[in-house]
C-alpha cells in the first residue's frame, strides 16, 4: 500500500499503473506463447511417434512375409527331395536327367498358393528289374504363382 501512495505522491501514479498493466499483459502473452509452444512440440512428437510406429509395422510385416516365403521354400525343397528319394524312377515319364515338375498346393492364411518345383535328377542307373535306382536331386527351384517369380533356388 505504501508504494501505491508513493506513486500517487510523486505525480506518476497513472503512468505507473499503465506500466504495471502493460507488464501484466506481457506476462500473460509470454505464458500463452509457452503453452502454445509446448502444445506444438507435443503434437510434433506425436506425429513422429505415429510415423515411427507405421514404419516399424511395415518393416515387421515385410520380415514376417519374407520369413514365411523362405520357410515355404525350404519345406517345398525338402518335400521334393523326399518325393524324389521315395518315388520309383519308373513312375517318371521323362528320362531322369531332364527337368521334372511337381505341383504342390499349400494352404497359407486360408488361401491356396500354387507352387511349382523344378528339380534335376542325376546319377540314375536302371536296376535289373527295370526300375531306376541311385539317383539324387542336384538342383531345386521353386516358382510361386502367388508372387510370380522365382522364390528360391538351391
Amino acid at each position: 500500500m505504501g508504494r501505491s501512495n508513493d506513486l500517487h505522491d510523486c505525480g506518476c501514479g497513472s503512468g505507473g499503473q499503465e506500466l504495471r498493466k502493460q507488464l501484466e499483459n506481457h506476462v500473460v502473452t509470454i505464458d500463452t506463447l509457452h503453452n502454445e509452444n509446448r502444445l506444438a512440440v507435443q503434437c510434433h512428437e506425436n506425429k513422429l511417434l505415429v510415423e515411427v510406429n507405421r514404419i516399424s509395422a511395415q518393416t515387421k510385416h515385410a520380415i514376417e512375409d519374407f520369413n514365411e516365403r523362405l520357410n515355404g521354400t525350404k519345406l517345398s525343397c525338402s518335400e521334393a527331395n523326399e518325393i524324389a528319394n521315395s518315388k520309383h524312377i519308373d513312375d517318371l515319364v521323362n528320362p531322369p536327367t531332364c527337368m521334372n515338375e511337381i505341383n504342390i498346393l499349400q494352404l497359407r492364411r486360408k488361401k491356396v498358393t500354387r507352387r511349382r518345383i523344378n528339380f534335376t535328377v542325376d546319377n540314375s542307373e536302371p536296376s535289373p528289374t527295370g526300375q531306376w535306382i541311385g539317383f539324387s536331386v542336384s538342383s531345386c527351384s521353386l516358382v510361386s504363382e502367388k508372387y510370380g517369380k522365382l522364390a528360391s533356388s538351391i
